[in-house]
């Protein structure tokens, strides 16, 4: 999947929430577009600790590395939609490893469409 099909996957243009997404990481995802990816594992999580959809809640979940878009992906399972706000790319001197975090938000996407 492209890099443009996987940002559409996480902020499909006609929701109003897709404004808050960041597209930096997406972006990055065209350099190992032609890499093979190994296959991710999806770690279980447990959210049963979030309010139910029904309380109109917004959630802001700010964890480490792709730890977030894990959990954002446990929560999508109880109809949250995830954001993806990482303001950040990859680069020689990057203080923080972007790789396992775009992989993670790569194998979502393809989670996500699976997703009511």
């Amino acid at each position: 999947m492209k890099a443009d099909a996987v940002f559409e996957c996480w902020a499909p243009f006609a929701e109003p929430w897709s404004l808050w997404a960041r597209p930096i990481l997406f972006a990055q995802m065209a350099e190992v577009e032609s890499q093979p990816s190994a296959p991710a594992v999806r770690p279980a999580i447990d959210v049963t600790w979030a309010p139910p959809l029904a309380d109109a809640a917004v959630l802001v979940i700010d964890l480490p590395g792709e730890q977030a878009v894990w959990t954002g992906l446990a929560l999508a399972g109880r109809g949250y939609r995830p954001v993806p706000l990482f303001n950040a790319c990859t680069g020689p001197h990057e203080v923080i490893d972007h790789g396992p975090i775009i992989h993670a938000l790569r194998v979502g996407a393809e989670i996500l469409t699976k997703t009511p």
